[in-house]
């Protein structure tokens, strides 16, 4: 188990666990990669799973040079990565797939102003940045080209993992409708085994076509109409 600092709560689950420090990715690309190959080759390590938004777009650039040295990484294509982690261009994938996405402004020059309306960061992670804007005047310090606006969804949150194999092919997946979240995180959700959303699952699986997990998050509205809200190509 790899993280930046020792102070990480899974190093002192077991004592038999393996505590490999890395530099930090936002630090020093380079490095981090290095850092890794390096411990992957020493500690004779055969796969990698990511659990980061900010180690993914690297690690998918870098997968041949793990796989050179007998590493694989659980990952989906850099195009597929940098797709999904820009909330720009996820909503263009589903524009052009017929994806459910709620209607999303990247300026104030063509917002409705009908609130209220979630704001959000282009690359965000955790919810950072997230806020309901019910008011115009709380838009004075809204940033072009780093945040934008989509369309408030009033309805039941359901989360879902979705697990491809390597070749992209749907395994399975587990369907949560959301009860409480805390700072992006799930804290009670119960899990469901409805029909509609294994094949919402199916249908999201063999468009993407993901290597390995896919965090997903949706909304069903009062009238049953499902919106597609974020595509996390890690586990949730």
């Amino acid at each position: 188990m790899s993280d930046t600092s020792n102070k990480t709560a899974t190093f002192w689950v077991n004592k038999d666990i393996k505590k490999l420090i890395t530099p930090r990715v936002t630090t020093n690309e380079n490095d981090y990669v290095e850092n890794l190959l390096e411990k992957c080759v020493k500690e004779k390590i055969n796969l990698i799973i990511p659990l980061m938004d900010y180690e993914l777009p690297v690690l998918a650039k870098n997968q041949d040079r793990f796989l050179k040295i007998g590493t694989k990484v659980i990952i989906s294509s850099q195009e597929i990565v940098n797709t999904l982690l820009d909330k720009k261009l996820t909503e263009e994938f589903c524009l052009k797939k017929k994806i459910k996405y709620p209607k999303s402004y990247y300026s104030l020059n063509n917002f409705n102003f009908k609130f209220p309306v979630i704001r959000k960061r282009i690359k965000g992670s955790g919810s950072v940045g997230l806020s309901l804007v019910e008011k115009e005047n709380e838009l004075n310090n809204f940033i072009e080209g780093k945040e934008f606006l989509q369309e408030y969804i009033e309805g039941q949150e359901i989360s879902t993992d979705i697990l491809n194999d390597f070749n992209g092919n749907y395994i399975h997946a587990c369907s949560r409708l959301n009860y409480l979240m805390r700072f992006g995180e799930m804290d009670k959700a119960k899990v469901t085994d409805d029909i509609k959303y294994s094949n919402l699952s199916k249908m999201i699986s063999k468009t993407v076509k993901h290597v390995g997990p896919l965090s997903v998050d949706m909304i069903e509205d009062k009238k049953g109409e499902i919106y597609f809200i974020d595509f996390n190509p890690r586990f949730g």
